[in-house]
């Protein structure tokens, strides 16, 4: 009931503490004992999904760290930038690029601080069919084959912390030297633009060529959230919806 869900919103608005950004208004329960500090940046627009800002909310940050959320009207790779620029101002030793989409565990920071990388991510899928993940290697499984560019073979979930050529930046931990070292712009759209990940791809590469590895958490999976189209014909049979084919055309441009 609505009444019922704007009551539960008043009780946790008189708990909240008006310096908090969203996990820090409870210490006990939502701060680690200590760790290094961590500059979580959101690229977003105008709205969140209801499911990512209760996420976001559980998610376990260490003591005096930060958020910033960057609703400018500017490409998502501009966003990404003025977030790295925000973050090298701040006294914080790790940046976790969070996309505004993403339903990370609330353990997620704890897990990728635990791995000492410099760049290590968690795994997640793209918001179009077939939904492959976004971190892989260029060199296939049996060293045959290898491509140049793009993320490459993908990986598997549930292989443990992997290595890798390339990887989505919507759920990444990247260390203040990584993009101290880096020449600006850190994120930006390759000339034609392809995908979907073409900046993440872009900011990986340039990340690699200065020396640094790339690792992913094939263990730690973040949800990546996606709408559906809903048509009049699309009738829910029991227990199940029917989705027309059209819907999933337009998601992938067709």
């Amino acid at each position: 009931m609505t009444f019922q869900k704007r009551n539960h919103a008043v009780e946790g608005f008189l708990k909240f503490s008006p310096d908090s950004r969203f996990s820090a208004n409870d210490p006990e329960d939502h701060m680690t004992a200590g760790g290094p500090r961590v500059f979580v940046g959101v690229p977003c627009v105008g709205w969140m999904h209801t499911l990512a800002v209760l996420a976001q909310r559980q998610l376990v940050l260490p003591p005096a760290s930060q958020w910033f959320f960057d609703e400018s009207w500017s490409t998502i790779a501009e966003k990404r930038n003025h977030i790295i620029e925000e973050f090298l101002r701040s006294e914080c030793e790790y940046l976790f690029s969070l996309d505004s989409d993403m339903t990370p565990r609330p353990d997620s920071v704890r897990r990728l601080l635990e791995h000492q990388k410099d760049i290590v991510g968690a795994l997640y899928c793209t918001r179009f069919p077939s939904f492959p993940v976004t971190a892989g290697r260029r060199t296939s499984p049996d060293g045959r084959g290898h491509i140049d560019g793009g993320l490459g073979w993908p990986i598997s979930p549930g292989q443990g912390l992997q290595r890798v050529d390339a990887a989505g930046i919507g759920a990444m931990l990247i260390g203040r030297r990584v993009l101290q070292t880096l020449e600006p712009p850190w994120c930006e759209w390759p000339q034609p633009m392809g995908g979907t990940l073409d900046d993440s791809i872009a900011f990986c590469d340039k990340a690699r060529t200065a020396g640094f590895e790339l690792w992913t958490d094939s263990d730690l999976e973040v949800g990546h959230l996606i709408t559906w189209p809903v048509t009049p014909s699309c009738h829910p049979e029991p227990g199940h919806w029917t989705f027309p084919q059209h819907g999933f055309d337009a998601l992938e441009g067709r």
